[in-house]
């Protein structure tokens, strides 16, 4: 998607996901509020219903996104911008990425290009 300042970028779903994950707090979404989840319960108990719980103690705990690389399909402006909201992490390699239990690419022709067939974990989703 191309970022400029006459299109609504900061409503993609690459930018809500990461934004939603933590990331991109001077966007003016942060991790304030509550989401609502299904506790474990007793043994052979129903779980019941959702429990409103701190996004900022869930969120962090579960899910770990961020975007790869530098800013891309930008004017130098927007870059600059993206940069200052977002935290741009190195790409993962191959024995980086077994630490995690899921792997996410989102964009996953850049992640064929680096890995080719070599990789044929099944943590990978694409």
């Amino acid at each position: 998607m191309w970022h400029s300042a006459d299109k609504r970028w900061d409503m993609s779903q690459r930018t809500r996901l990461v934004t939603w994950a933590g990331d991109g707090e001077s966007m003016g979404t942060e991790l304030g509020g509550n989401l609502t989840v299904l506790m474990p319960n007793q043994k052979g108990k129903r779980v019941g219903h959702g429990v409103p719980v701190k996004k900022a103690h869930w969120t962090p705990a579960m899910v770990d996104v961020a975007f790869a690389g530098d800013p891309i399909h930008c004017p130098p402006d927007i870059c600059d911008r993206l940069n200052k909201i977002f935290e741009f992490r190195k790409y993962l390699g191959q024995r980086d990425v077994k630490r995690y239990r899921y792997y996410i690419d989102v964009c996953r022709l850049v992640f064929l290009r680096m890995f080719g067939s070599r990789l044929t974990s099944p943590i990978i989703l694409g």
